[in-house]
């Protein structure tokens, strides 16, 4: 991997906005209660058996819920109580039983919705979570927890950064002064590039939590993204001295000094990082990607495989270990086979799969290499230029040329400014020249 590859890859990691851990991206299951909704006996019973819930008594929670919905069978409430428990002891049929039963005692219940939402997205079923979020919204729930969970869906699992944005103003033209509802629309804004606006909604969540960190180390890596490094230092050392304990602060830190060229300084953090965390494989990534940077491989090398000795499932360690491998024939086949590794621990991630096609194009095996290539480029969600770049390539050694043009050509439309945009044109012209 070259120095211009490792910074890209150290950049992204800065960058990368942290998505917030909302009830849909945990793992439990909130049951929302509405008291509006029941009568005075069916209140008192469903709140002892929040009560017992509370204390990890399910089995007297779940008597307390069973006689709510005695006492009151057309009260969905208490199915959505006997659902938590049922979450609760891992068993997730006997959950959606009880959704089922709340749905058709109530199926115009904000708080029924609400909680099928719920469960679908833990479920990882998001079609059908915002099925049912969308739902308790237009029936007018009024928690501001049930528009937080669909807009945090929308941003988080169905990539819709648009609907999650209009789900999040819509929240705060009755909450305005909800911090979770703000930083959601600061997320929002920063995955469609609106980074003014991103800026102003995370500025006010620091106003709104003075004392939280997460505002402040969202804020640094929006202003990394934007390349605004010293604005983005500043944020998160403010961050770090709100909570010093929290290790991947530091790691910020570390990452945005490397994206701002100082590699000596960021490797200086990540040695103290290491430090701090003698069981943790990622700072060794991390570090071994800035030695990478520093064409320090002997030190690159020996931080990839400790990592790997702590954690022998770390793909990112695998593929960049592969990677130093690529132009050494002796290691070769050790290389696919660390390559092949990453590949099946990603679950076929792109990027790895690309580093696998590079190294049986470097041992010669061309036509493995193009449709390694080919599985990547329909794997990606995003279009890569270096995808098709390297296929192109490929292609231009098989003597395929009209594919290779077309590889090419796509590669400079996706981005013309790309580390090897030059390399393309300049390969296009020869062929086109012959």
């Amino acid at each position: 991997m070259n120095r211009i590859r490792v910074l890209g890859v150290i950049l992204a990691w800065c960058m990368c906005i942290p998505a917030y851990a909302g009830v849909v991206g945990e793992k439990s299951f909130d049951l929302i209660f509405d008291p509006n909704h029941a009568d005075t006996k069916t209140i008192e019973l469903v709140i002892e058996g929040l009560e017992a819930l509370n204390q990890h008594k399910y089995r007297q929670a779940k008597t307390h819920f069973r006689q709510a919905a005695e006492l009151n069978e057309q009260d969905p409430i208490p199915m959505l109580g006997l659902a938590k428990v049922a979450m609760l002891e891992q068993q997730q049929g006997m959950a959606k039983r009880y959704l089922n039963q709340a749905l058709t005692i109530a199926p115009q219940s904000p708080e029924v919705h609400a909680s099928l939402g719920r469960f679908y997205a833990l479920q990882s079923n998001y079609e059908e979570a915002q099925r049912h979020l969308s739902k308790a919204v237009d029936l007018h729930a009024n928690s501001h927890s049930v528009f937080s969970d669909l807009g945090f869906l929308y941003l988080n699992h169905l990539r819709e950064p648009e609907k999650a944005r209009k789900t999040f103003t819509d929240a705060l033209a009755v909450a305005s002064e909800n911090p979770q509802l703000h930083y959601g629309l600061a997320l929002s804004y920063a995955n469609l590039a609106r980074f003014a606006e991103a800026e102003a909604e995370l500025l006010i969540v620091t106003q709104l939590l003075p004392n939280d960190a997460t505002a402040y180390q969202t804020l640094g890596r929006l202003y990394a993204q934007q390349h605004k490094f010293t604005a983005s230092l500043a944020t998160i050392e403010r961050a770090i001295e709100l909570n010093d304990a929290f290790v991947p602060l530091k790691m910020d830190r570390a990452d945005v000094l490397a994206a701002s060229g100082k590699l000596d300084h960021a490797i200086d953090q990540y040695k103290k990082i290491v430090k701090l965390t003698p069981d943790s494989a990622l700072p060794l990534v991390r570090l071994g990607a800035l030695y990478e940077a520093k064409q320090q491989q002997y030190d690159a090398i020996q931080a990839y495989q400790k990592a790997i000795a702590l954690d022998p499932n770390q793909a990112i360690a695998y593929n960049a270990l592969a990677w130093l491998y690529v132009d050494d024939p002796i290691n070769r086949a050790q290389a696919i086979r660390l390559s092949k590794k990453a590949v099946a621990l990603s679950h076929g991630e792109p990027a790895f799969i690309d580093t696998l096609a590079w190294l049986h194009r470097a041992d010669g095996n061309l036509v493995e290499a193009e449709r390694l290539l080919n599985t990547a480029i329909a794997k990606q969600q995003t279009p890569a230029a270096i995808l098709y770049y390297h296929l192109g390539l490929v292609q231009h050694e098989l003597r395929n040329t009209h594919s290779a043009i077309a590889s090419l050509n796509k590669a400079v439309e996706i981005d013309r400014n790309f580390e090897y945009a030059n390399n393309a044109q300049e390969l296009l012209r020869s062929m086109r020249n012959q």
